[in-house]
């Protein structure tokens, strides 16, 4: 299929961006992947102090330049396209993103054309999700607000202070310095949520709770931490 770079440069180039994230895995190993992603992709974005960063995505590449060009064309798609990867699962990403090539060989597909595709052969209303990535001035920043321990359960409010549909794990420690982490997929923001409790049953002796998106990196992680004191 052909697409127009020069007006919608994230339908080549966040899928180079994306691929060259999943390809990082194969070669080098999750860790190592992720380390470079977020240092060369993503730190950038997050740590930019520039507020025209977070123009949509949907603007035309022709009108920008420079680091916000990247930004918008390389970085933020690519996170969109492996946020709809984490919220559709790896082999039904595969197979609607399948779907889309076929339906599209030979054509010229704007980003209408790919929401579209994408929402019928997943066979969702991904509206919410197309709206908050590429529409939106939104980034990515979420919050601990309030910790409930009863027992051996946990119930915990988690804001989105950003807007960005962005998968993370919700990271346990107990006593004994054990681990557990407990994965939220990007549907946890559907239909634009910016708030969502979250309950974990079966957790004992916690001695702290974080928030961990990983290569989706928090603006703001200093509220990502609860300690319990």
């Amino acid at each position: 299929m052909g697409t127009n770079e020069a007006r919608f440069g994230f339908m080549d180039e966040g899928w180079a961006t994306a691929l060259e994230y999943l390809m990082g895995i194969h070669d080098f190993g999750s860790e190592q992947a992720a380390q470079s992603f977020k240092l060369f992709r993503v730190n950038s974005w997050v740590t930019s102090k520039n507020m025209e960063v977070n123009i949509p995505v949907i603007t035309p590449s022709n009108t920008l330049n420079g680091s916000i060009l990247r930004i918008n064309q390389y970085s933020k798609p690519a996170l969109a396209y492996l946020a709809l990867r984490d919220l559709l699962g790896a082999d039904e990403f595969i197979r609607v993103m399948q779907a889309y090539m076929k339906d599209w060989n030979g054509k010229h597909p704007i980003p209408w054309d790919f929401f579209y595709s994408v929402n019928a052969h997943a066979g969702k209303n991904l509206n919410w999700f197309w709206n908050e990535w590429f529409f939106s001035q939104g980034t990515m920043d979420l919050g601990i607000e309030n910790v409930i321990i009863n027992r051996s359960d946990v119930s915990m409010n988690i804001k989105n202070h950003g807007g960005m549909p962005i998968p993370f794990d919700i990271v346990v420690k107990d006593r004994d310095g054990n681990l557990t982490s407990y994965h939220q997929n990007p549907a946890v923001w559907e239909n634009g949520q910016r708030a969502i409790t979250v309950e974990l049953k079966g957790v004992s002796n916690v001695v702290s709770i974080g928030l961990d998106g990983g290569i989706f990196m928090d603006t703001h992680p200093n509220n990502n931490q609860w300690i319990n004191e």
